[in-house]
């Protein structure tokens, strides 16, 4: 027999192992990003991470933070989130082997590198940065 964590006084259930997660409605959180299709979030975050980053003031300048490396914050940040999104995107109903772990962080890093290189086009009037693309890297190998 399953020793309760607690007994709800409202409803006189007995909360336990098996019904916490229900309880908590952990699991309808869980059927709800499940319902949300396959590379959706990160086809979001992907266009999000692509205007941010080639479009030339794509936030106004009083808005963001001024101290030296919250540019790299951001990157890593930014690449992080993307390389744990596409992981999570194609692991969802199949198991995720290292080889797909290690083309999906592979994919991360060229999207970075590619975005660098882009950076350097004159008429985007943007820079490319070898430590925007050190700090890319550094988000994916974080994920």
């Amino acid at each position: 027999m399953a020793e309760p964590y607690l007994i709800l006084s409202h409803s006189k259930k007995v909360l336990n192992r098996n019904n916490f997660l229900n309880f908590c409605n952990f699991g309808s959180m869980k059927r709800m990003l499940l319902k949300i299709p396959r590379w959706w979030l990160s086809g979001v975050v992907f266009v999000a991470i692509v205007y941010l980053t080639l479009t030339p003031n794509p936030l106004p300048p009083d808005v963001l933070p001024d101290f030296d490396g919250f540019d790299k914050l951001c990157h890593f940040a930014m690449f992080g989130v993307l390389a744990s999104l596409l992981v999570w995107d194609y692991s969802r109903g199949r198991r995720l082997s290292w080889r797909a772990a290690v083309m999906l962080i592979c994919v991360s890093m060229a999207i970075g590198g590619v975005i660098e290189l882009l950076q350097g086009i004159p008429e985007l009037n943007r820079s490319c940065d070898i430590y925007d693309f050190v700090a890319n890297v550094a988000g994916v190998r974080w994920c």
